[in-house]
C-alpha cells in the first residue's frame, strides 16, 4: 500500500513539474526583459516540488532499516519495540492532517509572496502582472509539497519522543554506532535530504529576490521572517529535541550502572591489610575498569558528528542562494552578449 501510495505522490510531482514549468513558458517568453529570471525562480520551485516525494521515500527505507536494530538497545517489558515505532511511520502514508498543513503552508507562502510581489516589489522587479500571478500559483503548489515535508519531519520528531516516553523501558548506552548512537545517523540522514529540499526552496529565493531586490529587504521580507528562517531553525532544533527523552533514558541506565559499580567499589574497599591479596587486587582492578568503561558511556543518542553534519546540510541549504543570485544575473545578463 504504501508503495503504490509513493507512485501516486511521484507522478502527482511530475505532473506538477511539467505543467508549471510548461505554464511558465506559455505566460513568459524567455526573450522579456527580466523574464528569464522569473522562469528560473519558477523552474527551481518546481524541481523542488519532485524532491519531496524522492526525500519522503528515502526517509522511509533509512527508519524501516534503523527500526530493525531499535530492540538492541531498547527494552520494554511486554511492549514489541520495532512494531511499536513502525507504527508511529504510518504518517508515511499520508493523512488528512498532512494534506491540510500542506494546503495552509501553500496559502501562507502564497498570500506572503502576493502581499510582498504583487503591492511592494512589481515595478521594482519589471514584470507583468500576469506572471507576477503565475508565480504566487506556482509558489502555493511548491509550498503545498514542501508543507507535506514538514509535516513528515513533526511527525517523525513525535515518532522519536514516544519511543524515549515508552513506559517502563530502559535505554542502554553503548560507545559502538551499532545501538543507540544509531538513532542520531539516522536522522542525520533524514535531516540532509530535507536540507537538500530546502536547497531548491532557498535557491530560488535567492535567484527571484537577490537578482533584483536589494538583500537589506530580503532579509526583512515576510517571507524569510516569516518562512524561511523559521523552517531552517526547525530543521536544526528539531534534530536535538526530538532525542530528548532517549538522553533521559541512557542518562538514568548509565546512572544505574555507575552506581552499581560504585557499590561493588564500596564491598571491596580492604577492612585489613591481610585482606589485600592478589585475588582481591584482581577484582577491584576488574570493577575499576567496568566503572571507567560506564563513566565514558555517551548520554546522547547522537554523535558530535551527526550534530555537525545536520548544522552543516541546514547551512548549506541557505547559503548557496547568497552566491547563486549574483552568478544567474550576471549569467542571464551577460550571455546573450558572448558571440555578438
Amino acid at each position: 500500500m504504501l508503495r503504490a501510495i509513493q507512485r501516486q505522490w511521484y507522478l502527482t510531482s511530475w505532473a506538477a513539474f511539467v505543467a508549471l514549468t510548461v505554464g511558465a513558458f506559455l505566460v513568459a517568453p524567455p526573450n522579456a526583459d527580466d523574464n528569464p529570471i522569473i522562469l528560473t525562480t519558477i523552474v527551481c520551485l518546481a524541481m523542488a516540488v519532485v524532491t519531496v516525494p524522492a526525500a519522503l521515500a528515502f526517509s522511509h527505507r533509512v527508519l524501516s532499516a534503523w527500526c530493525r536494530t531499535i530492540p538492541t538497545f531498547v527494552s520494554c517489558p511486554g511492549i514489541n519495540v520495532e512494531a511499536a515505532f513502525r507504527r508511529q511511520l504510518r504518517f508515511f502514508r499520508g493523512s488528512p492532517g498532512m494534506y491540510a498543513f500542506g494546503f495552509m503552508m501553500g496559502l501562507l507562502c502564497a498570500a506572503l509572496t502576493y502581499r510582498y510581489v504583487m503591492t511592494v516589489n512589481l515595478d521594482n522587479m519589471r514584470i507583468s502582472a500576469g506572471l507576477a500571478k503565475y508565480q504566487v500559483l506556482v509558489v502555493f503548489v511548491s509550498d503545498f509539497f514542501a508543507g507535506i515535508g514538514i509535516y513528515a519531519m513533526f511527525c517523525l520528531c513525535l515518532a522519536v519522543w514516544r519511543l524515549g516516553k515508552l513506559p517502563g523501558c530502559a535505554v542502554r548506552p553503548d560507545l559502538h554506532q551499532f545501538g543507540v548512537l544509531s538513532a542520531g545517523n539516522a536522522l542525520f540522514k533524514v535531516w540532509s535530504a530535507a536540507a537538500g529540499v530546502w536547497f531548491f526552496y532557498v535557491v530560488a529565493m535567492g535567484v527571484a529576490f537577490e537578482t533584483m531586490i536589494p538583500l537589506k529587504q530580503i532579509v526583512t521580507s515576510p517571507i524569510v521572517t516569516v518562512v524561511a528562517l523559521p523552517t531552517t531553525l526547525f530543521i536544526m532544533g528539531a534534530f536535538v529535541v526530538c532525542q530528548i527523552p532517549l538522553h533521559n533514558r541512557m542518562v538514568a541506565s548509565k546512572r544505574g550502572e555507575v552506581l552499581r559499580l560504585q557499590s561493588l567499589l564500596d564491598e571491596l574497599m580492604p577492612t585489613a591489610a591481610a585482606a589485600i591479596t592478589d585475588e582481591f587486587m584482581k577484582k577491584r582492578h576488574f570493577v575499576e575498569e567496568q566503572m571507567q568503561h560506564a563513566q565514558a558511556l555517551p548520554e546522547w543518542p547522537f554523535t558530535r558528528r551527526a550534530v555537525f553534519g545536520t548544522a552543516i546540510s541546514a547551512a548549506m541549504s541557505s547559503v548557496p542562494s547568497l552566491f547563486l543570485g549574483s552568478a544567474v544575473k550576471v549569467l542571464l545578463e551577460y550571455a546573450p552578449r558572448i558571440g555578438q
